[in-house]
């Protein structure tokens, strides 16, 4: 499989210019030469097959052979506490690669830490790397921050919503079909408080026990996704 870099203008056939950070690891980590098979995605759907024809010493230039569109999976969406550090890169590198088509981080009462929103933009970087690596040709989209409350208003009512919590039923008692909507819902490290819980089923959002052992954030995150994508 030929290496992929990411090009966010209009992919046609013919030549286009890589540039700034794509450019150069084209250039100076794969060391490409002239004639090079390379891979171009917009983060759109559309990918484009080429071979490098140029080289220079901050760009290359492109010559595309074949362009096509690659149909969206909609509809799985994580609303997630943001944990801490590096664990939240390490969340969203995952998410990108198991195809969770929307990452939204939610405040909550136990919630210790609240991304400003140049943070999040520069979280875009590891979704480019992540379906560089994975081969997704769309990109997770993450929103700002919002609380909890005002997250679930804004998911349609037909959305299968399921939220971790050590309380809730078994995975194995929980019956999805194919077409619905799903978004999935993962506290802080403190886990929802018992008002939140209560009101959390109050909204018809089903709690789910994730196994006997308590999970880090992050870790909650990634089970759920994997769990759901392949019910889904």
């Amino acid at each position: 499989m030929p290496d992929r870099f990411f090009y966010p203008d209009a992919l046609h056939v013919g030549d286009v210019l890589l540039t700034d950070t794509e450019a150069h690891h084209l250039l100076h980590v794969l060391r490409a030469e002239v004639g090079t098979s390379v891979e171009l995605f917009d983060g759109r759907g559309t990918v484009a097959s080429g071979k490098v024809i140029e080289l220079h010493r901050k760009e290359a230039t492109i010559e595309l052979l074949e362009v096509h569109n690659v149909p969206e999976h909609k509809g799985l969406t994580l609303l997630t506490a943001v944990p801490k550090g590096d664990r939240f890169r390490w969340l969203i590198e995952k998410a990108t690669e198991l195809g969770v088509s929307r990452l939204v981080p939610i405040s909550t009462e136990r919630s210790v830490v609240n991304p400003r929103e140049t943070k999040l933009k520069k979280m875009e970087q590891t979704v480019i790397s992540a379906c560089k690596q994975s081969g997704r040709n769309w990109m997770m989209q993450i929103s700002e921050v919002i609380n909890l409350k005002d997250a679930l208003k804004a998911i349609p009512e037909s959305t299968t919503i399921l939220a971790g919590h050590p309380d809730g039923i078994t995975l194995n008692e929980v019956e999805l079909t194919t077409t619905e909507e799903i978004a999935m819902l993962i506290g802080p490290e403190g886990g929802f408080t018992t008002e939140e819980a209560d009101w959390l089923q109050q909204a018809n959002v089903r709690l789910v026990s994730l196994g006997p052992n308590i999970l880090r954030t992050e870790t909650a995150g990634v089970a759920l996704a994997s769990w759901t994508l392949f019910r889904h």
